[in-house]
């Protein structure tokens, strides 16, 4: 297989499995704390980051996994039972499915004081 080929698959499989909405979120979070003077060099360098996280993904799913196996993968998470895994996954880190949890209720504090 090609190398752009398995490289626009483990593309694929990173957008479905990585919440790209919640990285957006904390950006934002983070940019509120940021002195006006600061934001635009710190939105770059989180920009960075996120995009070398990506790319370590990408190499470790080449190393790790073969064509099959993401070609699985993408099946799997394109199926009821991936999408609604997915969806529960954004509920748990989101903190919904858990009301109670004490990180949640931190961070929805903080967001009331700001």
């Amino acid at each position: 297989m090609a190398n752009a080929q398995i490289d626009e698959k483990i593309h694929s499989l990173i957008s479905i499995t990585t919440d790209t909405e919640r990285l957006e979120g904390i950006k934002e979070l983070m940019l509120y704390d940021v002195l006006d003077i600061e934001r635009e060099a710190f939105s770059k360098e989180f920009d960075i980051i996120v995009f070398n996280y990506y790319k370590k993904l990408q190499e470790y799913y080449k190393a790790n996994y073969t064509e099959d196996e993401i070609d699985q993968l993408l099946s799997f998470y394109d199926s009821p039972a991936g999408k609604k895994l997915m969806a529960d996954q954004r509920e748990l880190l989101h903190g919904n499915l858990l009301p109670n949890n004490d990180l949640n209720a931190r961070v929805k504090e903080i967001k009331k004081d700001k």
